[in-house]
């Protein structure tokens, strides 16, 4: 697989498959403006921080949000499956399917769509058929979702265990500057803590 052929899988499950009526909702404003800041060569450093600095608390809520749900639903998966083979099972398609169908149409670049898509399939961060963004950012993407865990104290996933050194090898990162991470994080995660 490559880049092209996740988009034209994307293509095939949004006109064809069973996420063809699926309402997708508008892009959430601040998404927008950060399109908008970064649409005309270089973008004003202010602007960007106002926008990541307002984003943060609502990116780790929605986080927490969404996962809690989906929590309780994994347990549900058999336990000779996946939950995203329980999704396909259940569904014909998966939240990475909807996720970067969602992506394309608020109009993210390519390679954030084909990166949600592979989510889930770190087989690609070794694979040069995908460009460099898109493995970068599947490597980055269970980084963060580590250092969710680490703070919610829930234990490591199935995934980082058995891909998170190769997440960062791939991106060059030790396990100790994880750790500083999780720390430095810890005051913008407790800003969303519920009360």
């Amino acid at each position: 697989m490559s880049d092209r052929s996740v988009e034209a899988e994307l293509d095939h499950a949004r006109v064809r498959g069973p996420v063809r009526d699926i309402v997708i909702p508008p892009c959430p404003e601040l998404l927008r403006q950060l399109q908008e800041a970064t649409a005309h060569g270089e973008p004003n450093p202010a602007e960007l921080d106002r926008i990541a600095s307002s984003d943060v608390a609502m990116a780790a809520a929605l986080i927490r949000q969404a996962n809690s749900p989906l929590y309780g639903l994994s347990q549900l998966a058999r336990k000779d499956r996946t939950f995203t083979q329980t999704e396909n099972a259940n569904h014909r398609t998966d939240h990475a399917v909807v996720g970067a169908i969602v992506a394309r149409t608020w109009r993210m670049p390519a390679a954030v769509a084909v990166a949600i898509r592979l989510h889930h399939d770190f087989t690609c961060l070794a694979d040069a058929r995908y460009s460099d963004p898109v493995r970068h950012l599947v490597a980055m993407g269970l980084i963060a979702d580590h250092l969710v865990q680490q703070h919610e104290g829930v234990p490591p996933s199935a995934d980082w265990t058995a891909h998170g050194q190769a997440c960062l090898v791939h991106l060059q990162i030790g396990a100790a500057e994880v750790e500083h991470w999780v720390d430095e994080l810890h005051p913008a995660f407790e800003a969303v803590q519920a009360p």
